[in-house]
């Protein structure tokens, strides 16, 4: 996908789209509010940027190699979701309410295992196998930015639906939708290693 601008709208389409992280920082805009929420698209950002590392520096031709291990990898990711998940519920279901954002490192390692990373690593961003790394570069800083729009308008959205969803459906209700969201996530991972 060297075209920048077909470049730039798949990792739009892929950066915009409900996953387990852009429901982290929903879920946190929601809870915590905007100001207290932002850093966690650092972590998210971070978390893409080592996901990708890792895939290029070598786990990735070890998972085409070894398809077992491509399958233990989304098991580790739905356990992790369903754990984020369970965090996610408790702090909902807390009597005395705070304005608490989740932890960068939760929002990190959720992004770190991210299914769209493979994406991005083997379809999105051209030149990362080719042996032209050098060329990649421009289109990692792009998606870098790309990243840290959608990032910020989902902790936006959330932060814009927050006081309504709680007053209307009561405190914790943004926690507890975003647990049965990461929940369903997990399932569809499992429902891809059981239906494959």
């Amino acid at each position: 996908m060297t075209d920048p601008i077909l470049f730039v709208a798949a990792a739009s389409v892929l950066l915009f789209m409900p996953g387990p992280t852009n429901t982290l920082l929903l879920t946190s805009g929601a809870a915590a509010g905007w100001r207290a929420s932002l850093p966690l698209v650092l972590a998210e950002l971070s978390g893409y940027a080592t996901a990708i590392a890792l895939l290029v520096l070598g786990v990735g031709p070890i998972i085409r190699a070894a398809p077992p291990l491509g399958v233990a990898f989304k098991v580790i990711a739905a356990c992790w979701l369903l754990f984020m998940a369970a965090t996610l519920w408790m702090r909902g279901s807390l009597a005395s309410q705070q304005r608490e954002r989740l932890e960068p490192e939760g929002v990190f390692l959720t992004t770190l295992m991210n299914p769209k990373a493979l994406v991005f690593a083997f379809v999105v961003v051209p030149h990362l196998f080719d042996g032209h790394l050098a060329s990649a570069i421009p289109y990692l800083a792009s998606l870098g930015v790309v990243i840290v729009v959608a990032g910020t308008a989902w902790v936006t959205l959330g932060a814009a639906l927050g006081p309504t969803v709680s007053r209307v459906w009561g405190a914790g209700t943004a926690q507890r939708v975003g647990a049965a969201a990461q929940t369903a996530f997990a399932c569809i991972l499992i429902s891809s290693v059981l239906w494959r």
